[in-house]
């Protein structure tokens, strides 16, 4: 093809091509949308999590200290304490790596029409 072929098929095309444009643009901002409140829901979990590890450590640790202190138990009070601490941490950990691998989805759906659009276009140049 000429380029002056091309430029007279993408002329007669820009209005469909600036349409398709749009409508990509308004798919992307919507799955921005997504991805920030995915982000946010992350973050709060990570926060909650590190409040509840907080709170946790504090109150268990001066238990422990207040019961354990002249018993013979001090170790398995320590024991106790850390596995405490272990699932909680395991189950924020857990929310947070389940959001994250949602992540890999994150804009799908452009790339997808993206990839449509470019193979479409290509097959016509």
């Amino acid at each position: 093809m000429a380029a002056i072929e091309v430029l007279r098929l993408l002329g007669s095309a820009s209005e469909a091509l600036f349409a398709q444009a749009g409508l990509h643009a308004q798919l992307a901002r919507m799955e921005w949308q997504q991805e920030k409140r995915r982000l946010a829901t992350m973050v709060a979990w990570a926060m909650f999590a590190m409040l509840c590890v907080g709170c946790t450590l504090l109150a268990l640790g001066a238990l422990a200290l207040i019961i354990g202190w002249d018993s013979g138990y001090r170790i398995h009070i320590a024991v106790t304490v850390g596995v405490a601490y272990l699932l909680l941490a395991s189950i924020a950990g857990l929310q947070i790596k389940r959001l994250s691998s949602a992540g890999e989805h994150a804009f799908a759906a452009t790339r997808a029409e993206l990839a449509s659009d470019l193979a479409m276009l290509r097959s016509r140049l």
